[in-house]
């Protein structure tokens, strides 16, 4: 078999050559509330890494890197989904001064492409369309959730002090030791994360990284392919209890107060877990896609080429759509013509419901300006296989042939040597010679 992938010094003189493609995938984005160019508030944005990486990329995992803190930002959407549709004390369009954006980025394991890109378009204003006209300025803070599967100690880390860095921490003093016994420490130093790429672009915004660990990750299997978490009830009610504390300091940062409306069902969180975490084969996912015939094993989360979308991310998609929707009042016949009210509507299950989930890109910013030497920005790129391929058969002769030519072999050896045995040594003695000179005498006569 021949199957050639092209190759070159770096990505400046594969990108010239044209034998490669960045590396991307598409950010999963959602608000909570429609947006428009007349709304002034705030924007209180949560994200997450939402790819993994390993050796091969098949089995890129990222349990432990970064799948339990998916798990937790995915139920902090749905507490705060609940208390937008039910409960009136806690009003999103009214009441709150601040509005809620979710973001699950790709290509995070290659030098944070996927938030650098989003950083990148909200500095600029190029950012989406009317519904998702905001600029960096617009941001209040960035909350991110780093790992968080593995230890009841969480940190909260941040950059520098300020009005809303010290709300936070304050707001999640109130809740240590509740729940699972988990407590909240506070670290003034901010390592590696994706929140980097927002203070590249502005140093002045606030940002917090929520995780298990203060200086060292506390996995040994990090970007590995042995870093997968089971689906526990343990760590199913870890996820639960920490994401209504962060849903409920979230609520009270965005100028509302706690709601009886967070409680994040336990059921919901394992069924997460067990798609996300342990086979994509799962109930959730195949009522989601209305498929029976998904692959039965864990689900890869490397990121793609470019703008294509994975398998992974259409998952995704789904999982958001369902946990952030809100019920519409129309008729099937009505359900698309929507776009006044500011919701992607959509019909399912007798009933319409509306969502603002959204795609863009992760590709990094230095691809979108043709700065390929960029020190800035991720400049990750794939090579490309050859379009030719080819593959030669060598076919093998069965068991009974083989033995069959073999004896036959063997036969006609020892057939053959007694026909051209060599006459011994004694008996060519005896023969009588004949002089050289007498034969030439001879063929003359």
């Amino acid at each position: 078999m021949r199957s050639f992938m092209n190759s070159a010094l770096d990505t400046p003189t594969c990108m010239r050559r044209g034998t490669c493609d960045p590396i991307g995938g598409m950010n999963v984005i959602t608000h909570l509330i429609p947006r428009t160019n007349e709304t002034d508030k705030s924007i209180i944005l949560f994200v997450v890494k939402a790819d993994a990486t390993a050796f091969f990329k098949d089995l890129s995992y990222g349990g432990e890197a970064s799948g339990g803190s998916m798990v937790t930002l995915l139920a902090v959407m749905k507490a705060l989904s609940q208390v937008r549709d039910n409960d009136p004390a806690n009003k999103f369009d009214t009441v709150l001064s601040s509005e809620f954006m979710v973001a699950f980025l790709q290509a995070e394991s290659f030098d944070y492409s996927g938030s650098q890109r989003l950083a990148y378009s909200l500095k600029n204003g190029k950012f989406g369309n009317d519904a998702y006209n905001i600029t960096l300025d617009d941001v209040k803070c960035v909350i991110e959730l780093g790992p968080l599967s593995i230890s009841n100690q969480i940190y909260l880390h941040a950059d520098k002090s300020d009005d809303n860095v010290d709300q936070i921490k304050g707001l999640f003093a109130k809740y240590n030791g509740e729940g699972a016994a988990i407590s909240f420490l506070n670290s003034t130093q901010l390592p590696p994360s994706s929140l980097n790429s927002f203070l590249r672009e502005d140093s002045n915004v606030s940002v917090v990284l929520i995780t298990d660990s203060e200086s060292k990750l506390l996995s040994d299997a990090y970007g590995s392919r042995f870093d997968i978490l089971e689906n526990t009830a343990n760590l199913a009610d870890n996820i639960k209890k920490l994401a209504e504390i962060i849903a409920n300091v979230a609520l009270q940062f965005a100028g509302g107060t706690e709601s009886d409306h967070v409680v994040v069902d336990l059921t919901l969180i394992t069924d997460i877990q067990q798609c996300l975490l342990v086979n994509q084969n799962c109930s959730l996912f195949q009522d989601l896609l209305n498929q029976t015939d998904l692959k039965d094993s864990r689900l890869s989360r490397y990121s793609s080429i470019g703008h294509q979308t994975s398998n992974y991310t259409i998952y995704l998609n789904n999982l958001m759509l369902d946990l952030s929707k809100t019920e519409l009042n129309l008729e099937q016949e009505k359900c698309n013509s929507t776009f006044s009210t500011g919701w992607d509507a959509y019909w399912r299950n007798g009933s319409c419901y509306g969502s603002l989930v959204n795609n863009t890109s992760a590709r990094s910013p230095a691809f979108l300006l043709n700065e390929y030497n960029s020190t800035q920005y991720s400049t990750w790129t794939e090579s490309r296989w050859s379009p030719s391929f080819s593959l030669r058969v060598f076919v093998v002769a069965s068991r009974a042939e083989g033995v069959t030519l073999f004896c036959c072999g063997f036969f006609l050896l020892h057939f053959r040597i007694p026909l051209f045995n060599p006459v011994p040594q004694k008996e060519r003695a005896d023969i009588p010679s004949t002089p050289l000179t007498m034969l030439k005498l001879v063929r003359l006569t």
